[in-house]
Formats: C-alpha cells, sequence, structure tokens
C-alpha cells in the first residue's frame, strides 16, 4: 500500500484528518467548492476502483453521476407534483432511488462493456454514456431536456423523538451529505484493503493468471463495475440535494473526462488519490475560470505533465518528497 511514511503514523488516520478537514473547510473556503469536492471524491473513488484498482478504462463514467441525479431530481419532482403520494418527511427516499437508478444502468453497462476485452469495452461505455445523454435530453417532458430540472422541493428529515429538519439551508444540507459520504468512504477504504481489493489488484496486474488460478474474473471485474456505478449514483444523488437542480452538464461526455482527469492528477490506484486529484481540479477550476473561459487548456495541460512525468499523481510526488524527509532525518 502506498503511503507517506511517518513513522506511528496509522492508516486509519487519514480517514479521521480527511472527516476533520472536510468539517472545518466551510469556515475557510466557499462552501460550493468544498460541497463539489467531497461530491467528487466520491464519484472519482468509484471511478478508480474500476480504473486503478482493477484495471478497466472507463471512459463514459459520468453516466451513472448523471442517472443518480435525474433519478433524484425526477423523483423529487413527481413528489413535489403529486404524483408520489409520500409526505414531505419521505423525499430522502429520492436519495435511495438515485442510486439504485446508477447501479442497476451500472450492471448493465458493466455486463455489455466485460463481454469485450480491452479498449472495445471502454468504446461501450462511451456509447452507454451517449445513450443515456440523448434520453435525458429526448425525454424532455419529464428530464426537462436542455433546460433541465429546477426548483426541486428540500429534503426534509425527521427522526423519532427529534425536531424536523429541513435542508434548504446550504449549510445544513452539505454536513447532511457529510453525514452520508462518511460510512461510505470508510466502508470503500476497508473494501480497498481487503481481500477482495488485492484481488482486484492481481487481476489488474496479470488477469489471465487470476484465470488460471481458478478466480471468476468476469464476476470480480462486474462487481467493481457495480460498485463504481454505486459510488456514482451516491455522487450524483449527493448533487442534487446540495444544488436542488439537475441537468445535462451531469452526464455528457466533458463530465466524463473530467472524473478521468481527476483520478489521474491525483494519483491512480491509491485511495487518496481521488481526494487530492478532485480539490485540484475544482480549485484550480475555480480559479481560472474567474480569469478566462479557456480555463480547461490549463487543466489539460497540467494533466499532460502529471502523466508524462508523474506516472503516480501528486500522491507519488508527496510520498517521494516525504519518503526523502524522513530519510534526512534519520
Amino acid at each position: 500500500m502506498s503511503a507517506i511514511a511517518f513513522k506511528g503514523f496509522k492508516p486509519w488516520y487519514g480517514l479521521f484528518i480527511a472527516v476533520i478537514l472536510f468539517a472545518i473547510a466551510p469556515s475557510f473556503m466557499p462552501l460550493s467548492i468544498v460541497s463539489d469536492i467531497l461530491v467528487f471524491f466520491i464519484v472519482v473513488l468509484g471511478f478508480d476502483l474500476l480504473f486503478g484498482h482493477t484495471g478497466f478504462l472507463s471512459f463514459g463514467h459520468s453516466a451513472f453521476f448523471g442517472l443518480g441525479t435525474y433519478g433524484t431530481a425526477i423523483f423529487l419532482k413527481y413528489a413535489m407534483l403529486g404524483k408520489i403520494p409520500i409526505p414531505p418527511t419521505w423525499y430522502w427516499l429520492a436519495l435511495v432511488i438515485g442510486v439504485i437508478v446508477a447501479t442497476g444502468a451500472g450492471v448493465l453497462c458493466g455486463y455489455l462493456a466485460l463481454r469485450r476485452p480491452g479498449v472495445y469495452g471502454t468504446f461501450i461505455t462511451v456509447a452507454f454514456q451517449q445513450a443515456m445523454w440523448w434520453l435525458m435530453l429526448k425525454w424532455y417532458w419529464v428530464t426537462g431536456g436542455e433546460n433541465g430540472l429546477v426548483n426541486l422541493p428540500n429534503l426534509t428529515i425527521k427522526l423519532p423523538g427529534l425536531p424536523q429538519i429541513s435542508l434548504g439551508d446550504p449549510f445544513s444540507a452539505y454536513f447532511f451529505n457529510l453525514l452520508i459520504a462518511i460510512p461510505i468512504i470508510c466502508l470503500v477504504y476497508r473494501l480497498i484493503h481487503s481481500p477482495f481489493g488485492l484481488i482486484l489488484r492481481a487481476i489488474k496486474d496479470n488477469e489471465e493468471r487470476m484465470r488460471f488460478l481458478g478466480y471468476n474474473v468476469h464476476k470480480y471485474k462486474l462487481s467493481s463495475f457495480t460498485l463504481s456505478a454505486f459510488l456514482g449514483g451516491v455522487g450524483g444523488a449527493l448533487y442534487v440535494n446540495y444544488y436542488q437542480f439537475t441537468a445535462l452538464h451531469t452526464i455528457d461526455w466533458l463530465a466524463s473526462g473530467d472524473i478521468v482527469i481527476m483520478a489521474v492528477l491525483g494519483g491512480s490506484g491509491v485511495f487518496w488519490g481521488p481526494l487530492i486529484g478532485s480539490a485540484l481540479y475544482i480549485i484550480i477550476k475555480d480559479f481560472l475560470t474567474f480569469y478566462t473561459w479557456w480555463w480547461r487548456i490549463f487543466v489539460g495541460s497540467l494533466a499532460i505533465l502529471v502523466m508524462l512525468f508523474f506516472r503516480k499523481g501528486v500522491w507519488g510526488i508527496l510520498t517521494s518528497v516525504s519518503r526523502k524527509l524522513v530519510g534526512k532525518q534519520s
């Protein structure tokens, strides 16, 4: 496992530090940026489970993020109109529906893509993403077409013995998202460092040998693909909870490219790479968009430099520097 070599540093300390940073970050950073980092950390973590740990490249991964947003938003829309007869305190079911829609799409896309090896499977994910984008565009009487779905109702939480809580305030929506994200991030961390994660990395290193040893490689790859889509759906559902809208930008090919760049920029194949990559990408994007519409040229150039000279991304740079510092102190 790649880790910064500090004496006495336990692996789970990083989870605790990350939670603290997400909890205090709104005090010194714009809330929208922190919220986007949290959401895309989960989405890119799912993508990297498939790419960095299993070795399958999906260029259409925004399909699952976008379907998570649309599944959540459509449920909220029909609940608000009274076509789904539930009280406002049950609107949180929209999050569950969004995740189920994305996960179901992941099972279908994964089954199709993994039947063809190599680049052909990657092209199937692109075709799937384009099909979902076209469906969301042309199914306009449900999805809003080019206008998307806006002015969605707030989630309202009512727990027994506690007062009713409305998530209409951005801060309450963000911290609700954080409460949902913490156990999911911890479970993914445990999964990656479990025998299941070890098998995925072995499949990435030598798929033929794993078949020879008797492992059902297709089953493990499909499980990885499904989990990846599940995490994309979680990110999409939390995105709608915070912004209360969705549109085609969540499911288009540019969003897929952004996810790939975040994974590569932070460091593919390590747990903290998606967090570093999503944070850097979103912060740089927010800074550059204030000055120019050509911000993608700068971000793309940075990603190219990282891929050419730092194959392990920013995480690899941090690991290398930390080892040199520890070596000098010892």
